[in-house]
């Protein structure tokens, strides 16, 4: 049974443990950027309302640099929702493993060029759009890896759904769950890695799990070809509120 009803063990903890990683690697990243060089990465919010107040506070520098932010989590999403596609499928696939090579190649090469400060920032919040438009894109907004708001969000209607006994899916709060404490603990490792190493350094263990996703999504669609669902134009067409009335039924094969 797939996690469109009452799922198997095994598809929750794929999806659990996949996305549970790449929120670790974002909250990894999220800490790095912040306690090196004052800058979060992972998520719009903020960066929006620094930008807004900027422009009252005479920070003309820093206002620039947020909106540069701003542009670079936008230009990670559109490059990402390029590669694999332009519209939502609910299905895994090898198109998954390039944009998560790219990403993987893009934290490599800063990590190898010794790249800092303000560039570096700007760089890795590329790559958060990346990765946030790749999970999104893939789940219908079931699985946000860069950011803990919606997560928290989706945990607490899915809790009350349970407390009021309409529609139980105990999956998604553990799901949830797996992702939440995947990128507190991105956090502390993070945090251990600017007190131990040098950010360049620290900046290879995203690589490292971005290529070890793409390789390990490459050989699984490679020897499970029949898994990779085939979308008509018909399907492609549908609106988005008329896909979000249906529950995805292939986010047991995560990227």
């Amino acid at each position: 049974m797939t996690l469109a009803g009452v799922p198997s063990k095994r598809p929750v903890l794929l999806v659990g443990l996949i996305g549970g990683l790449l929120a670790l690697t974002a909250g990894y990243l999220n800490a790095i950027c912040l306690l090196f060089w004052d800058r979060s990465v992972t998520h719009a919010t903020g960066l929006l309302t620094k930008t807004s107040t900027n422009i009252l506070m005479d920070s003309l520098t820093d206002f620039l640099i947020n909106l540069l932010q701003l542009c670079c989590f936008l230009m990670g999403a559109i490059t990402s929702s390029s590669m694999v596609g332009a519209h939502r499928k609910f299905v895994g696939g090898l198109q998954y493993s390039p944009v998560l090579a790219v990403m993987g190649t893009i934290m490599l090469v800063i990590s190898l060029l010794g790249v800092k400060g303000t560039a570096a920032c700007l760089i890795v919040t590329f790559v958060a759009g990346m990765q946030n438009a790749m999970t999104t894109y893939f789940s219908g907004a079931i699985v946000r890896t860069t950011h803990v708001t919606g997560t928290l969000t989706d945990m607490g209607i899915e809790i009350a759904k349970i407390v009021r006994k309409i529609d139980e899916r105990w999956w998604k709060v553990q799901v949830l769950t797996c992702f939440l404490l995947g990128f507190f603990f991105g956090g502390i490792l993070g945090t251990l890695a600017t007190l131990t190493t040098s950010s360049s350094v620290a900046l290879i263990f995203p690589s490292i799990v971005y290529f070890g996703l793409a390789v390990g999504n490459y050989f699984y669609h490679l020897l499970h070809p029949k898994n990779d669902t085939k979308v008509t134009p018909e399907v492609e067409s549908q609106s988005v509120v008329e896909q979000s009335e249906v529950e995805p039924k292939s986010v047991v094969e995560v990227v």
